[in-house]
């Protein structure tokens, strides 16, 4: 077959991208497909077929990450650029060289344990950095949920450090809409579509203000808790307020704070008060159910991978070897904290080599001037420098604390100046100073780092005393009683310290937010408070914190503490493989 024409070309680019997909083509972007099936000499029978593979690349795969940022049906030539890209390695498998200690099996296994595609067309170097991606909270796409349009909607306007007033109530609404849509698609509170199906007890929400005149009836209603006058609660919804009698409520495990989303049972009293019969944490939802309900829109705002998820997914299993190294409070100006630093540089540089090391700070014990907080991050730099194999190969990302020395006490936290890491940009290879939270993307996964004491300040500021239950070891043959949940104090100590973890991980992943607590207890920069979501919810959520170290899995997610390694004493540390999900505890050998 002849090859075609550019007059032949540039008609079946119009009739194929711009009238059967709506995508608009930039002219640079014509001429580049042009060339492209020019040089790989594409017969003119096998254009539209080629063109349609295009297309649909686009349009599944890299819509969502169009470089244009204010309208995906632009096509731009580097959009196509990564398409071609991509397609390429889908096809041969071929990547650039990186030399790792950690390749791994040659045998990789799907998640849900069946055989993956073979491993060998992968190609034996993979460029593994080039799959880590760090993103800033300020950095991240804003999205807010439409009820009308049942559809979340990209907010365009740029957001400020210095918002109105309306962006204050634009927070709590945003979180009641995200998290209500969340309720409604849950297969408790939405009727099946077959009315024989119907054997489980289905919940409806009412909303707060339909309570007026309905008296002595019981509803389920769904809304935020306030303190609306002192020693009360209520609950609050986009329609109105009630307040709530709490004495003889159920509760699940969680921590239920002011401004926390909670779900509530009970009957409307004659006296104006909802008698509560039992309040919990609204619904989770799995990662994979959000991303089959929204799975076209980019929340995370990460660049688009040269490989596609089906690709990205034998990578992360064939490198089983791979890791991540996750500390917090590396105290810079403690020399003890420095000796015991310098071992975990020579275990990592010589044996593990980390793909990425995340250090959290605070990176002081004590406060300190700016000129000796510079001097001290000019030192590590210098540590840095003697370990190659960590300079060249691995990912450093620096993740400030909520002591470190500039900045309003607010979150997001912005990243350390530069003027104070000079000379870390200079020895390290791939290094970024990132905000507080934020979040690493490798591969298919999305782990989210956030430095904040949140453990301690979810427990004291509790308008529900928590609930603790009996440690699971406990003796299976003990009677019912024993083993009943307790309320607030009322469990040991041992029992209270080892069932916070679960309350902090049920609390983060129900209420889908890193901070559902008041702005007075934790101040939020309004219109960054889409950079707290944990929506769709993340596989990994390393919440740094000063309290002890600790690993929970809950719907899916793992929620780990890595514990301080300088303030103990105990140089601990938490290792996370991807490969497997395995989050290890770990501590530097003393001499």
């Amino acid at each position: 077959m002849p090859a075609p024409t550019s007059a032949e070309l540039r008609r079946a680019i119009h009739r194929v991208l711009s009238r059967q997909y709506g995508l608009t083509v930039q002219l640079d972007a014509v001429q580049y497909l042009e060339k492209v099936i020019v040089d790989y000499g594409i017969d003119a029978a096998e254009v539209p077929q080629t063109l349609d593979l295009i297309a649909q690349t686009y349009r599944n795969d890299l819509r969502k990450a169009a470089t244009t940022g204010s309208d995906a049906a632009v096509v731009t030539r580097n959009d196509l650029t990564l398409v071609i890209t991509r397609l390429e390695n889908n096809a041969s498998g071929s990547t650039a060289a990186y030399q790792t200690q950690t390749s791994g099996s040659q045998d990789p296994m799907d998640l849900d344990g069946s055989a993956a595609p073979p491993a060998d067309e992968l190609g034996d170097d993979v460029a593994l950095p080039t799959l880590v991606h760090v993103v800033n909270a300020f950095e991240q796409p804003r999205w807010r949920y439409s009820p009308e349009q049942k559809t979340f909607y990209r907010v365009r306007a740029l957001p400020s450090a210095m918002a109105d007033a309306p962006s204050k109530v634009a927070v709590h609404r945003d979180r009641f809409e995200l998290l209500k849509q969340r309720i409604m698609r849950n297969p408790h509170f939405r009727p099946s579509s077959f009315s024989g199906a119907q054997s489980e007890r289905l919940f409806t929400l009412t909303p707060i203000a339909s309570l007026r005149g309905n008296e002595g009836r019981e509803y389920v209603l769904f809304g935020m808790l306030t303190r609306l006058e002192e020693g009360k609660v209520f609950l609050e919804d986009s329609s109105g307020f009630v307040e709530l009698d709490l004495s003889g409520a159920a509760k699940s495990r969680g921590f239920f704070t002011e401004t926390c989303f909670v779900v509530v049972e009970g009957r409307y009293t004659s006296d104006k008060i909802f008698q509560a019969f039992a309040i919990s944490m609204p619904p989770a939802e799995t990662r994979d159910a959000t991303v089959e309900a929204f799975g076209q829109l980019d929340f995370l705002g990460a660049p688009a991978d040269v490989y596609d998820d089906v690709r990205l997914l034998q990578i992360e299993q064939k490198y089983d070897g791979v890791c991540m190294v996750f500390l917090s409070d590396v105290f810079l100006d403690v020399p003890s904290v420095m000796t015991a630093l310098r071992r975990f540089l020579t275990g990592c540089n010589d044996a593990l080599l980390p793909l990425v090391i995340v250090m959290c700070g605070n990176f002081t014990s004590v406060p300190v001037p700016p000129a000796q907080y510079r001097d001290l991050w000019a030192t590590f730099a210098g540590l840095l420098a003697g370990f190659r194999n960590l300079a060249e190969h691995t990912t450093w990302v620096f993740v400030p604390g909520p002591q470190d020395p500039w900045g309003p006490h607010v979150i997001p936290r912005a990243p350390i100046p530069q003027f104070f890491t000079q000379k870390v940009y200079t020895t390290l290879k791939r290094v970024v100073f990132a905000s507080a939270p934020c979040r690493i993307k490798y591969c298919t996964q999305e782990i989210v780092v956030h430095r904040a004491d949140t453990l301690a300040k979810l427990y004291r500021n509790c308008v529900v005393p928590p609930s603790f239950k009996g440690a699971p070891e406990a003796d299976p043959d003990a009677d019912e009683e024993e083993e009943e949940v307790q309320d607030g104090l009322g469990g040991t100590e041992a029992t209270v310290a080892k069932d916070l973890p679960y309350h902090l991980a049920r609390t983060l992943v129900d209420q889908a937010h890193l901070c559902p607590l008041p702005v007075h207890v934790h101040p939020v920069m309004w219109e960054y408070d889409g950079a707290l979501r944990l929506y769709p919810l993340p596989h990994l959520v390393v919440q740094a914190d000063a309290a002890d170290r600790y690993h929970e899995r809950y719907e899916g997610v793992d929620v780990c503490n890595p514990g301080s390694f300088s303030a103990t004493g105990e140089w601990g540390f938490t290792i996370y493989y991807p490969h497997s999900r395995e989050v290890q505890a770990n501590f530097v050998p003393r001499d």
